[in-house]
């Protein structure tokens, strides 16, 4: 399993907002861990959350003191795994960076090389940026 750099997840658990303000059905379904909330749409599988979500959690993602609300769904054949932030870190350029770090552990580690996108939402789960990792075999 690739793993995710305790560095990378830190600097993630510091900027991760508390929670989204939508409800479960507005967002599908969700996932508890540690008392933070992977929402998935019907676009990926229910495994492939857990998957995510357990990758997550060994990697030390999900804290107890830090609740936090993220989501997985799928479009055009890329995965999109959001997460809700701090305003001040929404359009951080380190942050963004380390984002397409955290992409690429993500598209290894869980989903077998495959297009990750993390899109850094507002507490509303709106898109202000994103950070892509595209596999490349060059």
């Amino acid at each position: 399993m690739y793993r995710i750099s305790s560095y990378l997840c830190i600097t993630f658990l510091l900027l991760l907002n508390l929670s989204c303000s939508k409800t479960e059905s507005e967002w599908g379904k969700s996932i508890k861990y540690k008392g933070s909330d992977l929402y998935y749409t019907s676009k990926v599988t229910e495994s492939e959350t857990k998957e995510l979500g357990d990758y997550l959690l060994e990697a030390g993602f999900f804290q107890e003191e830090s609740k936090s609300s993220s989501q997985i769904t799928k479009d055009n054949g890329k995965y999109q795994f959001r997460i809700v932030v701090k305003k001040e870190s929404l359009n951080d350029e380190d942050f963004i960076k380390n984002a397409a770090m955290f992409a690429a552990t993500i598209s290894k580690g869980v989903f077998n090389d495959n297009q990750v996108e993390i899109h850094i939402c507002d507490k509303s789960f709106k898109t202000v940026n994103v950070a892509t990792y595209v596999y490349s075999d060059n």
